[in-house]
C-alpha cells in the first residue's frame, strides 16, 4: 500500500510498501490492510498512525484530521505530525 501524510506545511511522508497502517478515530482504532474498502473518517485529536514498511513498525503522532483509503492508498491529511521513536 502507499501512505501519505500531510500537513498545512508539507508532506510529512510519501512511502509505498506499507503492509498496515493502524489509526485512532473518536470511536476507536481501526486497522487498515491492502485491498481495505474505500473509507473516510477523522482522527482523533490527539491519536497515532502507526504502520509496518519492510517488518519494521512506525508510529506518528497526529493532531486531528482525516484518512481517507482509496485503491490500496492511505492518505492522512492532519494539522500536525511527530514520528514517535519505537518502543
Amino acid at each position: 500500500m502507499h501512505l501519505r501524510i500531510v500537513t498545512p506545511v508539507r508532506i510529512e511522508f510519501d512511502e509505498g510498501g506499507v503492509d498496515f497502517v493502524q489509526a485512532d478515530t473518536p470511536r476507536g482504532s481501526i486497522g487498515i490492510l491492502p485491498s481495505h474498502a474505500p473509507l473516510f473518517t477523522d482522527l482523533s485529536e490527539k491519536g497515532f498512525v502507526q504502520y509496518d514498511q519492510n517488518g519494521e513498525r512506525k508510529r506518528s503522532a497526529v493532531s486531528g484530521g482525516v484518512l481517507h483509503v482509496l485503491s490500496d492508498t492511505i492518505t492522512v491529511m492532519t494539522q500536525a505530525k511527530v514520528f514517535v521513536a519505537p518502543r
